[in-house]
């Protein structure tokens, strides 16, 4: 991903600066920035707390600090396979059994004023899909990237896992068949005290 940022700012002649660190301990100076982003990258970690803390160590006094997040509450498909309804509960359990929330999204708005944000604002989105739009498939590509801790957990065989993605994958890409993605949950606010002028 980082290489495919530089490419595009390269392409685009933009002076941008990419830096790989560790999320938690970012290495990066104290009150540093105006706007700290993070998305889907808290669902991905067993401490999201701890990088909330880092977001807000390195924003500015007054400056904003946002995430997004999603939750699977919606995430459904119609007309209805009994293929997706396995998958999605395999999907959430692994990332529970893994010290992860794939839901954390309804959470984040709290999480950011446990972490000293004030004003905090919330807005929720859904994405609904057909067949042949780029997230119809979403699902089948979130069951193969935890497929091993799926098989391993004994959830599903590695044959019933397969059955049941290419079940799924000839229903999703029937005309009639749409789905609603994840609610995607964004949430930002101010750090403490006023911005500084530069």
């Amino acid at each position: 991903m980082v290489a495919s940022g530089r490419r595009f700012a390269e392409e685009h002649g933009l002076a941008v600066e990419f830096i790989e660190a560790d999320a938690i301990a970012s290495g990066l100076p104290d009150h540093s920035f105006d706007l700290v982003h993070a998305r889907t990258l808290l669902l991905n970690v067993p401490n999201p707390q701890e990088i909330l803390a880092e977001m807000v160590r390195i924003a500015k006094p007054g400056s904003v600090v946002a995430v997004q997040e999603p939750d699977a509450s919606t995430w459904n498909c119609d007309p209805p396979h009994p293929a997706f309804d396995i998958l999605r509960s395999a999907i959430l359990d692994a990332y529970r059994r893994t010290g992860k929330d794939f839901n954390i999204g309804r959470r984040i708005a709290r999480m950011l004023r446990d972490a000293g944000v004030h004003d905090v604002r919330v807005r929720a989105t859904a994405r609904v899909t057909q067949a042949g739009d780029y997230y119809q498939t979403f699902l089948l590509a979130i069951a193969g990237l935890v497929r091993e801790v799926i098989v391993q957990a004994g959830d599903l065989t590695a044959d019933e896992f397969a059955s049941y993605t290419a079940a799924l994958h000839a229903h999703l890409e029937a005309p009639e068949t749409i789905t609603c993605q994840p609610i995607m949950w964004q949430a930002w606010g101010r750090t403490e005290g006023t911005a500084r002028a530069n």
